[in-house]
């Protein structure tokens, strides 16, 4: 007799769900895309710093490879420490002056270091040992093969405490030893 009409229709509760559901699915996607996008830009920042401190050390190290420290120009330091700032090299025909000016490395006035990448804060060379002639009686003909260590703060250009994606900061420690010696 009487038939019931059953109602196919959405109820406002179930709509409130599917629309909360679909809120919430938003929300996790914009995060994850605004995190990988943080990420991206901090990866990048990072090879620029790497790809700028590998230049440098392939050009220090052919550098160390050929030539000898410039003990003359070393005449004002002590004996104790070492530690300079310009790292003086010669060859039979050159010499050659490694050293930070602004924020840049430079060797004989060509920058070695990026000014739209990097930013260099601190570069200091350390001489080991110092041509000494009594370190010869004391450790024997090896004490006359010198190597530098150079100690660098290096970071990008864009670099800020506030924001980890553009906080690329390295201390960088590395040795060179010289090859071709020359008493």
């Amino acid at each position: 007799m009487f038939k019931k009409s059953i109602s196919k229709a959405f109820t406002l509760v179930e709509i409130m769900i599917v629309i909360i559901v679909v809120w919430l699915l938003f929300w996790i996607l914009t995060k994850v895309y605004i995190l990988s996008s943080k990420l991206y830009v901090y990866q990048k920042h990072v090879k620029n710093v790497e790809k700028d401190i590998l230049f440098f050390n392939q050009n220090l190290q052919n550098l160390v490879d050929t030539t000898e420290i410039d003990y003359d120009k070393y005449s004002s330091l002590g004996d104790n420490s070492w530690f300079t700032g310009t790292l003086y090299l010669k060859d039979k025909d050159k010499t050659y002056k490694l050293f930070l000016s602004g924020d840049l490395i430079y060797l004989n006035n060509i920058p070695l270091t990026s000014k739209w990448v990097t930013s260099v804060k601190s570069l200091v060379f350390k001489i080991i040992p110092f041509k000494n002639p009594y370190d010869v009686l004391w450790y024997g003909q090896d004490a006359m093969q010198p190597f530098i260590k150079v100690f660098m703060h290096i970071q990008n250009n864009y670099y800020t405490t506030w924001s980890w994606e553009n906080a690329v900061n390295y201390e960088f420690e590395e040795s060179f030893n010289f090859k071709y010696f020359k008493n």
